[in-house]
């Protein structure tokens, strides 16, 4: 039984992204759009793997991926390289949950998530309010710009900002914002931040950035309810105090428990624990609602609230 994924074409998209375009194997589960497959390779002896965000999908079962050249010898620049057939290790994922208002923000090739979410709304989130912003260097390195304004001008539910990060602007004008997000942009072009589901879709140093700014921008409004978060993580035999601004991940890994982690920005599902009593707040997350009724969360986008209790899961 096969279990390789073939590259059968791919087009240039930017100076360092291009699209990918693969035949999967007969057998097993198929990725649906906006889900991930992950496929791994051997590079100089050592096992390198990618998870990608399925953006297409054809009547056979071949499904496209957006992929960006990373220049550190990975599956990435094994796939830009010509590297033509990869080990394929499943698909993951589900579609996020429905909320009247959702903010997804994505950093450079983080984008391919909120285009895939843009391609299923119609069937998907027909009455959601999506706020999208995004972070590259220049418009050049944005991928999909043009089918990203479509939608921003054709859909009134739908709002795309544009933050360039190393480009300079005659003027700026929305959608198009020059410099860096940080928090006062973020609370500027959206006032009504603390009605939102975010999501956060980039690198691990974006994503922590992005938590760390969501944390600022809603500062205000939580200032109050912080002291109530506070608690202590029972978790392996031990006590772990947090200020309830902490991942469990981060938690435990600085506690030195032996917890799993992989992609770190809540694609993956290595890190599940299972929650025993207490609450956290979900940045994000892919789990099944039959995980969630579990008790399943992802420690790497968990955050506790006050005092909880976790397990790890074999």
């Amino acid at each position: 039984m096969t279990t390789i994924a073939r590259c059968i074409a791919s087009i240039p998209q930017t100076r360092d992204v291009s699209l990918f375009h693969f035949e999967l194997p007969a057998s097993g589960r198929k990725p649906e759009v906006g889900q991930h497959i992950t496929m791994s390779s051997l590079y100089q002896g050592e096992r390198c793997e990618g998870t990608y965000t399925v953006i297409d999908k054809k009547p056979d079962g071949s499904v496209t991926v957006a992929v960006k050249k990373t220049n550190r010898n990975g599956l990435a620049d094994l796939l830009h390289a010509g590297a033509r057939d990869f080990q394929y290790e499943g698909c993951a994922g589900l579609p996020l949950p429905r909320h009247p208002k959702m903010l997804l923000l994505c950093g450079g090739i983080g984008v391919t998530p909120a285009l895939a979410l843009l391609r299923n709304k119609r069937a998907q989130y027909p009455d959601s309010d999506l706020h999208i912003v995004l972070s590259v260097e220049t418009l050049a390195d944005l991928p999909f710009l043009s089918e990203l304004m479509q939608c921003h001008l054709q859909d009134e539910r739908i709002r795309i900002d544009v933050f360039l990060t190393r480009a300079t602007l005659r003027r700026q004008q929305a959608p198009y914002h020059q410099g860096r997000l940080n928090a006062d942009a973020l609370r500027a072009i959206c006032p009504d931040l603390a009605d939102r589901s975010a999501h956060i879709y980039g690198s691990a140093v974006f994503s922590q950035a992005v938590r760390a700014m969501l944390r600022e921008a809603s500062a205000a409004v939580e200032r109050e309810e912080e002291q109530s978060q506070r608690g202590v993580v029972s978790a392996g035999g031990q006590g772990i105090p947090h200020n309830g601004q902490t991942t469990l991940l981060e938690l435990m890994e600085e506690a030195r428990l032996p917890v799993k982690s992989r992609c770190r920005i809540g694609v993956c599902g290595t890190c599940r624990v299972q929650l025993r009593a207490g609450r956290v707040k979900e940045e994000d997350s892919i789990l099944s609602q039959s995980d969630r009724d579990q008790g399943i969360v992802l420690a790497c986008c968990s955050i506790p609230q006050g005092d909880v209790a976790v397990e790890f899961v074999a």
